[in-house]
């Protein structure tokens, strides 16, 4: 028997897709990433129906399973291993399409739209992929085009030689990818704030430098991982990914 990874690579090749490329469905109303992770789907009865996730995006997820879901039906979706106890409620989707690939034998291909109408609906979504998916709120993966839904974030980043102003490229939980017109050594300490555009209040961080690449620009894209984020400031990235997805839905 094929595991879900198996399955999945199956999927992708007979697709002509890679791991960076699997995104582009036309149905898609927004960027997606490739993720492989476990998730479980539970229905209204209270079924619980075992889903592997190929990709997702601030709309929805792509997801194999080897149980008949039908169009229409909706499904509370919770990692496999989400404790109990979380506070965070988990996000609501729709079945809006399912397929059979000959690729996947069994397993039926399945298009998840998430449930964003209201303010909490957002929140809930928001959570769950930047907590759960580490996705990223202007691209869910570097390797992409990023879409500047917003407009572009300003940061500053301050080095021990002063500070440095620059753009950024993407941000999560856990950091910040931006581009600066002067390198940054890996392993620096910095501090940094970024001009979020839901408000005025900006998100500061001490950070690491973990990564700069030069570009063809002659600029630098610096990945920089938070060290020390209090709680209130990553909030603000819940908030600002719940307004992108307002964004997205008010747009199609």
């Amino acid at each position: 028997m094929l595991r879900w990874g198996e399955l999945i690579e199956r999927l992708k090749k007979a697709s002509g897709m890679s791991n960076h490329k699997v995104a582009s469905e036309e149905r898609r109303k927004a960027v997606r990433v490739a993720k492989r992770f476990d998730l479980v789907g539970v229905r209204e009865s209270g079924q619980h129906v075992n889903l592997a996730l190929v990709d997702c995006g601030v709309t929805g997820l792509k997801v194999l399973t080897s149980t008949l879901l039908k169009k229409g039906e909706f499904l509370v979706i919770v990692p496999e291993n989400k404790p109990e106890s979380s506070e965070e409620l988990p996000p609501r989707a729709r079945v809006m399409w399912t397929r059979q690939p000959k690729e996947t034998f069994k397993k039926k291909e399945v298009g998840l739209a998430f449930v964003l109408d209201t303010p909490g609906q957002r929140r809930c979504v928001s959570h769950f992929l930047l907590t759960q998916m580490k996705v990223g709120i202007c691209s869910p993966q570097e390797h992409r085009g990023t879409p500047r839904v917003g407009g572009k974030m300003r940061c500053k980043v301050t080095t021990h030689d002063g500070p440095l102003v620059g753009v950024v490229k993407d941000i999560a939980p856990g950091g910040v990818l931006v581009t600066l017109a002067t390198n940054i050594a890996r392993k620096a300490e910095v501090k940094i704030s970024v001009d979020l555009p839901t408000g005025n209040q900006p998100l500061e961080s001490n950070g690491l430098v973990v990564r700069s690449i030069k570009t063809p620009q002659n600029e630098y894209d610096v990945a920089i991982a938070f060290t020390s984020i209090a709680d209130a400031h990553r909030e603000l990235l819940i908030d600002c990914l719940s307004t992108v997805m307002e964004q997205t839905r008010t747009e199609h």
